[in-house]
């Protein structure tokens, strides 16, 4: 045997050596096989929202992954710039059937991104405070909208997605509008308000979330100057028969047709991509 060791030796070496080369290159394989776009990462956040209900959490997991996420928390404007306020009834007069009130109405609008990608994806979470007993949610639903000017952005179809309550013209194309410049989603305020109230009748705080994929119509423009508008118009009607006729939404804004009967008031708020 003493002839063949040092070729045995020299197959056992080859061969040692032969199989660390190859195992030297799985991690890299693999990291490369795990490595997301994007949209995948961003995909995953979304799950995470409609998991969870938590969007600050799906936040934090778009920016452990690499994207700038920029947000702006907004509350309800000043009564001179509400459409129709009927929030703050006469001594002698019942509560308005509208119940809820414009400065009940907060949220966050944000917009972000990754280095990796051209795209950029806003996003506009709302909440309603109740004040118990008088105040709940009304029909029909409310319509929330973002919007943007024709010259910063344009929309990605089939890209939009919302929360619970939240009905998607995508799904449905009765319910909401859709436009290169816009999206505009049902919010059932109601029925939202009916099922938290069987779940948790002391909390009187609920709300829900929209987002939408957007293409920069200039990606050399200075971030700050592109901005998304997010709207909330609360409807309510005073009779039966009342409700929603239209909804349209564009570049110059969400518009909300009632019927005869109804009601409704309006908030709107800015975001650039810059953070506040």
């Amino acid at each position: 045997m003493g002839p063949d060791q040092p070729a045995t030796s020299r197959r056992n070496v080859l061969k040692v050596l032969s199989t660390g080369a190859a195992a030297s290159l799985v991690p890299t394989a693999v990291s490369r096989a795990q490595e997301a776009s994007p949209e995948q990462i961003y995909e995953r956040a979304r799950d995470i929202r409609h998991d969870s209900g938590d969007t600050e959490q799906a936040r934090e997991y778009l920016r452990d992954h690499g994207f700038t996420v920029n947000s702006r928390e907004v509350t309800a404007t000043a009564p001179d710039r509400v459409l129709e306020d009927h929030s703050n009834p006469e001594p002698d007069r019942d509560i308005s059937p509208q119940q809820v009130d414009d400065d009940h109405v907060e949220g966050t609008i944000s917009i972000s991104y990754s280095p990796d990608s051209v795209y950029r994806w806003a996003e506009f979470k709302w909440e309603i405070n109740l004040e118990p007993p008088t105040d709940s949610g009304a029909v029909p639903a409310d319509v929330v909208g973002l919007y943007w000017p024709s010259t910063d952005y344009s929309r990605i179809d089939d890209s939009e997605d919302g929360g619970e309550f939240v009905d998607l013209p995508t799904d449905d194309p009765t319910v909401g509008a859709l436009d290169p410049n816009g999206l505009a989603v049902n919010y059932r305020d109601f029925d939202h308000h009916q099922h938290q109230s069987e779940d948790h009748p002391y909390d009187w705080d609920f709300g829900s979330w929209m987002d939408v994929k957007l293409r920069p119509e200039d990606p050399d423009d200075p971030p700050e100057s592109r901005l998304v508008t997010a709207e909330y118009t609360h409807t309510w009607r005073d009779v039966p028969l009342g409700g929603i006729n239209d909804i349209t939404v564009g570049a110059s804004g969400l518009d909300v047709s009632l019927d005869l009967g109804s009601d409704q008031w309006t908030n709107e708020w800015d975001k650039d991509e810059v953070e506040n």
